[in-house]
């Protein structure tokens, strides 16, 4: 969970694989717990994030305000490794 400096909170789910759509059931639950806790004070906003995001998951979000969805990309690049001089 993160905040911004208008006070909105933003629930993340993160997901290391392409997202099914059981996704939006953890995330709805986690936002309707705030918003049971803060009532209409605050926004309340989710963020998924995931290698792939599913088609299904994509049709949800269009009924659904408030729910971003993100993926991601690994990428890694290797160097020789050397010896530090520090013991």
């Amino acid at each position: 969970m993160a905040t911004d400096s208008a006070g909105s909170l933003y629930v993340f789910e993160l997901k290391r694989a392409k997202s099914s759509d059981h996704v939006i059931g953890q995330i709805t639950r986690y936002m309707g717990s705030l918003r049971d806790r803060f009532g209409d004070e605050r926004k309340i906003f989710g963020v998924i994030v995931a290698r792939e995001i599913s088609r299904n998951l994509h049709f949800q979000i269009k009924v659904i305000p408030n729910i971003s969805l993100f993926e991601y990309e690994v990428q890694f690049k290797l160097k020789t490794a050397t010896l530090s001089r520090d013991p």
